[in-house]
């Protein structure tokens, strides 16, 4: 209709008021003009804590773009919001991960096979993380040629860093005890916690560093959120994990990382050499966690 914006917001209103109607229609039995005080001091015991938990999450996903815009330039911030875009592709490994996890846990917690299962997805999914990781991380240069314009070739630099980030962000769904036991006072402690750490690391490393420190700030707080949520999460609900395992795999794609971005500012690495060892890589990661074959993987998936 030649709205322009105000055109595309109009039509998400409008289509998000329509899909309600059949929505209501299917779950209209669920809801009546009923209150239940005892019910509603158990709702808000339980997600009270979770609002400034929020909010701890939102600051420390997002202010380190509004510390590069105050201590750096808004040239960085583009930069720095090429890189973080590409790296959101990793989040599409978290889509069938949840999905899965979600019946497991929250249905089946109480079994005694449940902990069990729960480490063998960890593992599926420590190996699919660390495979992806390393294909965007290898090909971050090629990738930001192709999606953006030259002026944002530093964006490659901090993809790895940036991947891992969101990785460790969404996390958290391994650590499943302290939603298990409803201790959301906890959990807002520990993502307020990631905040302030973020908001500090910010203001410390981006004068040093630049786009690189902002980078270092956001892994730095996630992946210290990420290890409280598991340490918490363990001593309530225990789950069998391999943490060998996850530390050869995660030092074997961190190190290469490292070694083909080193060579590919120093020599200017082919593209043909960087698939190569990325190939051998995952041969390397695939032997470690024990799918030497089509088989033992296919196998591992039916469990």
């Amino acid at each position: 209709l030649g709205w322009g914006v105000q055109g595309a917001l109009f039509g998400q209103i409008v289509g998000g008021l329509l899909s309600l109607l059949p929505g209501y229609y299917l779950i209209r039995l669920s809801f009546g003009l009923r209150f239940n005080l005892l019910s509603f001091r158990q709702m808000l015991a339980f997600s009270v804590p979770l609002v400034p938990s929020s909010l701890g999450v939102v600051l420390a996903t997002y202010f380190d773009r509004i510390a590069l815009k105050e201590l750096m330039s808004l040239s960085d911030v583009g930069v720095y919001a090429v890189a973080q875009k590409i790296s959101l592709v990793i989040t599409l490994i978290m889509i069938g991960f949840r999905s899965a996890l979600t019946p497991l846990i929250y249905v089946n917690y109480k079994l005694d096979t449940t902990p069990s299962d729960l480490a063998k997805v960890f593992n599926l999914f420590c190996f699919s993380a660390m495979t992806m990781l390393l294909m965007i991380s290898i090909f971050a240069n090629e990738v930001v040629n192709i999606m953006s314009a030259a002026a944002f070739e530093d964006a490659a630099k901090v993809i790895p860093l940036l991947s891992f980030s969101v990785l460790l962000a969404n996390m958290y769904i391994f650590a499943p005890g302290l939603d298990i036991y409803k201790r959301t006072g906890l959990i807002s402690l520990i993502n307020v916690a990631a905040a302030i750490i973020s908001v500090s690391l910010n203001y410390i490393l981006i004068p040093y560093f630049g786009i690189i420190g902002a980078a270092l700030s956001s892994l730095t707080a996630f992946g210290l959120s990420f290890m409280v949520y598991m340490i918490f999460s363990q001593k309530l609900y225990p789950v069998p994990h391999n943490w060998i395992l996850v530390l050869r795999l995660t030092s074997i794609t961190v190190l290469v990382i490292y070694f083909v971005n080193v060579l590919h500012y120093v020599w200017q690495v082919h593209l043909i050499t960087k698939a190569l060892i990325f190939i051998g890589t995952l041969f390397l990661l695939m032997h470690i966690v024990g799918f030497s074959s089509y088989k033992s993987l296919r196998n591992f998936l039916k469990f």
